[in-house]
């Protein structure tokens, strides 16, 4: 339970009995019992660090949350509501009143008052704890909000934010689901899915929703009553509609649904006793159904499921006695089966990795896991706090 840390001023050992983990293909961080948090890789900086050096540190004050975004940003929430951030900033998602560059700079204070945010290659999303949305970046490369350079108000009594590179959403308080962004693949639900079609403006899409997941082609949300509906890109078949042609209004697909979590070519859910479904690409065995074919229909894949992850290229899932499976591509060592690279075939089925697991977390080039006793294990590719962005670890870890 109490592991080694390199800290801000040098190396000792403190107890440290970690909570959640956040990881990103460049960075990954994680709150402890006590309010502390810590942080490596790309733009997670010590003072007077080299590029290269990717050791844990230590971040500032007592933290609630901790994001690491898509590619550029990573950003952290005080107990008391301070919101920091750091990352490349090349289309104002820092919210400095710039486009200039932050490579090598520290996390810096960015907003107080703040409750979650939500940070995508291109932009900036955060909620006050009195729901009001701000957003900063997008600024040169597109039309579509924030398209401003300091964090700007959009929207009051938003309970969720997210988005994907191209598409952003808001569920409010009372459960009304707003879009804007691509609808290239019919993702915005409108019945639209012209070529480089865009909805610049936030528009209401449906009411009595609970939660909405997206990813650069798909967007999915929840009915207050667990209702689940998806609209958008099905090439590889994750609309789970038995077809790979595109959806372009929102269609329901299934009842009694927790939980969603999507990919641009994959989708999963869990249903509130526990069963997981998926459908989508298979090609790296992601759709963990022992093939690579892909598969057009939501398919049970298991039951007892607490928690479901997935990557375009891996899938991962925790049971609620705690035991961790995953399926799909090794190419980084991602699996933690022990091997790696190029060409290697995929894991196609399911497979057991650990026990007593709280939380499990990946990315397109790592994966994570939290113990019920808060230790922390990790494999892949990039920010593993080995002190080395380039090595791959291809078998599960404890770090830090």
């Amino acid at each position: 339970m109490f592991n080694k840390v390199l800290l801000v001023n040098g190396t000792k050992t403190e107890p440290i009995v970690v909570t959640k983990v956040s990881c990103s293909e460049n960075a990954t961080m994680f709150l402890t019992a006590n309010g502390s948090a810590y942080g490596t890789g790309d733009y997670i900086r010590r003072s007077g660090a080299s590029y290269g050096d990717y050791r844990f540190i230590k971040l500032n004050g007592k933290v609630s949350k901790v994001l690491c975004g898509n590619w550029l940003g990573n950003w952290y929430i005080t107990e008391s509501g301070t919101l920091w951030g750091c990352g490349r900033n090349d289309f104002g998602d820092q919210g400095i009143g710039s486009e200039d560059s932050m490579i090598g700079s520290p996390f810096t204070k960015r907003a107080d008052n703040v409750d979650q945010v939500f940070a995508d290659r291109s932009y900036t999303w955060y909620i006050t704890k009195t729901g009001e949305l701000y957003g900063s970046g997008n600024y040169s490369s597109s039309s579509l909000p924030p398209n401003s350079l300091v964090f700007t108000k959009f929207a009051d009594n938003v309970a969720q934010v997210t988005g994907s590179w191209h598409t952003m959403w808001y569920v409010t308080k009372s459960g009304e689901l707003y879009g804007c962004g691509s609808a290239t693949r019919g993702q915005q639900g409108n019945g639209d899915n012209s070529y480089e079609y865009e909805v610049t403006t936030f528009t209401k899409r449906a009411e009595n929703v609970s939660q909405v997941a997206c990813s650069d082609y798909t967007t999915w949300y929840l009915s207050k009553s667990g209702e689940l509906y998806g609209c958008g890109g099905a090439s590889d078949g994750q609309q789970g509609s038995g077809s790979t042609s595109d959806v372009k209004t929102f269609t329901k697909r299934a009842d009694n649904v927790a939980q969603v979590v999507c990919s641009a070519s994959t989708t999963w859910y869990v249903t509130k006793s526990g069963q997981l479904y998926g459908c989508g690409d298979a090609s790296e065995g992601q759709q963990g159904s022992g093939s690579t074919s892909d598969v057009l229909t939501f398919t049970k894949r298991a039951d007892n499921v607490a928690q479901v992850v997935c990557s375009g290229s891996t899938t991962w899932y925790v049971t609620k006695t705690g035991e961790l499976y995953g399926c799909g591509s090794v190419r980084y060592g991602q699996q933690g089966n022990g091997a790696s690279g190029y060409g290697v075939d995929g894991v196609a089925s399911f497979t057991k990795r650990a026990d007593n697991v709280a939380q499990v977390a990946c990315s397109e080039k790592a994966t994570w896991y939290v113990t019920k006793a808060g230790e922390l294990y990790g494999c892949g590719s990039g920010a593993q706090g080995s002190g080395s962005y380039s090595d791959v670890v291809s078998s599960f870890t404890k770090r830090p």
